[in-house]
């Protein structure tokens, strides 16, 4: 939604899976799944690379995910619902920068926790192309995409003694982003 139309969304974005979170790091958005699978949009494509919706959605078209981690499978690191996600940059991702950095293809890391306490670390990728046929390799880019995640790590939180924790928030520290806070049900913060 924008404050200049606001009785109809300025996008409007579809996904194959129910959204347990989501995360805006403008042009980008980012839904963890149910599924446990990781999805973004970029909204600097045109609309004619999406699905088209009824009439009544202003929009011109329901924007289907540029990525999703869902063909990665067990690769994808997440077997259980999404909790939250994080960037771990702590520079600002507004339209200006992107497009300062569009020439060289912007990259940072992405954070997404499940409810079984895995973490896992992505690298977002611009490329400088996408093509309009799609991938041969990776699956999760839509034709004509530029942006994807790659997994770098995952690891798990948990130990024996944590158990009966369940997580309800995933942040990176601002001073150290060696540093992540984890919220919990119980009002912690691990």
């Amino acid at each position: 939604w924008t404050m200049s139309r606001p009785l109809a969304p300025q996008y409007s974005l579809g996904n194959h899976s129910i959204s347990t979170s989501c995360c805006l790091l403008f042009p980008l958005v980012f839904a963890g799944n149910e599924d446990g699978s990781v999805v973004v949009w970029d909204l600097r494509e045109p609309i004619s690379m999406h699905e088209s919706c009824d009439r009544s959605c202003d929009t011109g078209g329901l924007r289907i995910p540029t990525y999703t981690t869902a063909a990665l499978g067990w690769q994808s690191g997440h077997c259980e619902p999404i909790i939250s996600l994080t960037s771990s940059s702590i520079t600002t991702h507004d339209e200006a920068n992107w497009q300062e950095h569009a020439v060289k293809g912007l990259s940072f890391q992405f954070l997404s926790i499940d409810s079984s306490g895995n973490v896992c670390v992505w690298i977002v990728v611009e490329i400088p192309e996408g093509d309009p046929a799609g991938s041969e390799t990776d699956h999760g880019l839509v034709p004509g995409g530029k942006i994807k995640l790659i997994p770098s790590t995952s690891f798990s939180i948990f130990k024996p003694e944590l158990l009966s924790i369940q997580i309800s928030s995933l942040c990176v520290d601002g001073v150290n982003t060696n540093t992540l806070l984890i919220g919990t049900d119980m009002g912690n913060i691990l």
